[in-house]
């Protein structure tokens, strides 16, 4: 099935049956093989930019809250430092609640990054 790129701060979750409705169908976490494919790059290394293949991608409105924030850059260990609003317009993501919101410390966030398969 399409993957679907969800982008919220760390340590947020994304919640299924919200991403599910941004998505118009039920979905699931993507497999490592699925994301290998589609991304180019392992779990734990996907950027939200430079993918194989297009995908839908969502941002979490949260990461506004940010002046910048920390996101992978295609390989583990690896990050890139961009504004949010930087992110959003390179990426052409859509802004809109799917998750729920964890307390985290004040320091800038990293971004989470969550591939769902339908």
């Amino acid at each position: 099935g399409r993957l679907h790129l969800f982008l919220t701060p760390g340590g947020n979750q994304v919640v299924l049956d919200q991403a599910a409705a941004l998505a118009g169908q039920p979905l699931d976490r993507a497999n490592t093989d699925t994301v290998r494919r589609v991304k180019g790059s392992a779990i734990g290394g996907v950027a939200p930019l430079g993918h194989l293949e297009a995908l839908p991608i969502h941002d979490d409105p949260r990461l506004l809250d940010f002046p910048v924030i920390w996101a992978a850059a295609g390989r583990l260990r690896q990050i890139s430092a961009i504004a949010p609003t930087d992110l959003i317009r390179i990426t052409g993501a859509k802004v809109a609640v799917f998750g729920v919101t964890h307390p985290e410390p004040e320091a800038q966030p990293a971004l989470a990054r969550r591939i769902m398969s339908m």
